[in-house]
């Protein structure tokens, strides 16, 4: 599967915690009509299902105790014991949520999806999990899904609200590097798609290579991105630009560092016939990434400044990107 992500923002963008004290807070006042209604009808008080809301007390104290759970692997097993316990709760998106980017932690794809995909059912702007679900697929040769996720996550993620606990270029930087994601998996996806052949073919190549560009300009470290992308040069018969792309995945290094040196060394000797001046082209595809890399670095740090200047102007307040998600709240 993908890269790791960093768990601590991919937590707070995917909406995980949303402030213990504020859902006590909230409940307070419930407990005596609660408490009369169990007594005239001798039940505990249940309210209808809504998706993000508890039914009973008993379900908001048991999601409170998984909010306030700071170990990750913990907090999943709770989740499981939570979605064993109320199976109709209005939180089990919320559950299967958490033990989605638990499996994805762990590399389980199967357990990943299966999670992953009763969540986005229910939580239609969790973007985090649509891209996380697109790029596996597309790792699998899914195709036409992780197109469809894909997709919905670019769109969700574009009118995506900065959550408060991240700087603006804290929030900038993960959601384009999530961004790029769903665009390497579309594009991987369209390459899957041009080997199958038929009338389209050069079409879904042409859609590879403009999503795998997309993907390396919102994160110049791309290096799946840059692998594929030499594929798809390759295919389009351009072969010094797929020698410039897998130089640039070995020069990123990461995990696919190992496949791009051979199919950098296969070209390369294919094309020059021998193997003397590859270290050169690796040498220029360093520079690149430390070009782009620092273009990146100075827009983000124009918005930090830009941000920084608003905030000492006197009468002036920082913009309204926050969320402001509704209460988590036990319903009337």
């Amino acid at each position: 599967m993908r890269r790791q992500s960093t768990l601590g923002v991919i937590s707070i963008l995917i909406g995980f915690w949303s402030g213990p004290s504020n859902l006590y807070a909230s409940v307070q006042g419930q407990d005596q009509k609660e408490g009369q209604q169990e007594g005239q009808e001798g039940v505990p008080a249940k309210h209808p299902r809504v998706v993000g809301q508890p039914q009973t007390k008993e379900e908001f104290d048991a999601w409170s105790v998984i909010e306030k759970t700071e170990d990750f692997k913990e907090k999943a097993q709770l989740s499981l014991n939570f979605l064993q316990e109320y199976p109709d709760s209005g939180l089990t998106p919320l559950a299967h949520q958490v033990l989605a980017l638990a499996y994805q932690q762990e590399n389980n794809f199967e357990k990943f999806v299966e999670h992953g995909e009763k969540a986005v059912v229910e939580l239609p702007t969790s973007y985090v999990l649509m891209i996380e679900l697109a790029v596996g697929y597309a790792e699998i040769g899914s195709a036409d899904k992780a197109i469809a996720h894909g997709q919905r996550g670019l769109e969700v993620s574009a009118a995506g609200t900065k959550p408060v606990q991240l700087t603006t270029v804290d929030f900038i930087s993960k959601r384009d590097s999530l961004q790029a994601d769903a665009n390497y998996a579309i594009g991987l996806s369209r390459l899957h798609q041009s080997l199958s052949g038929g009338s389209n073919k050069d079409e879904f190549v042409e859609q590879a290579r403009v999503h795998l560009e997309q993907a390396i300009e919102l994160d110049p470290n791309h290096e799946r991105a840059y692998l594929r992308l030499g594929r798809v040069c390759l295919t389009q018969q351009n072969a010094e630009q797929a020698l410039d792309a897998f130089a640039r995945a070995v020069a990123v290094g990461g995990q696919t560092q190992e496949i791009a040196q051979g199919q950098l060394e296969q070209l390369y000797t294919y094309i020059h016939k021998k193997t003397e001046g590859m270290d050169e082209v690796v040498a220029k595809g360093k520079e690149f990434l430390q070009q782009k890399s620092a273009e990146k670095a100075a827009k983000l740090k124009e918005i930090e400044d830009q941000e920084a200047q608003q905030l000492t102007q006197p009468g002036t307040t920082p913009a309204a990107t926050e969320s402001t998600e509704e209460p988590f709240t036990l319903p009337e």
